[in-house]
């Protein structure tokens, strides 16, 4: 079934929502909710690794492009 142009746009406009709020919420969980608990800590932990932090910074700038990639994809 043909899709018209505006329902095309809204799937994609979707579809590009979901990849950003994937990288949004890799942000919160990666990277400030680990620099929450060393701030809030009693002496739990003592700092967020380098590794694990590039790691979820990595997450956050792969699905952000593939939002804007198929941001590419909308219809004139």
């Amino acid at each position: 079934m043909a899709v018209g142009k505006t329902a095309w746009n809204e799937r994609i406009k979707l579809l590009a929502g979901l990849f950003q709020s994937a990288a949004t919420t890799s942000f919160a969980v990666g990277l400030l909710a680990p620099m929450a608990a060393k701030v809030y800590s009693s002496g739990g932990i003592d700092a967020v690794p380098l590794g694990f932090a590039a790691a979820w910074l990595g997450a956050v700038v792969l699905f952000h492009g593939v939002a804007q990639i198929i941001l590419a994809r909308l219809r004139d």
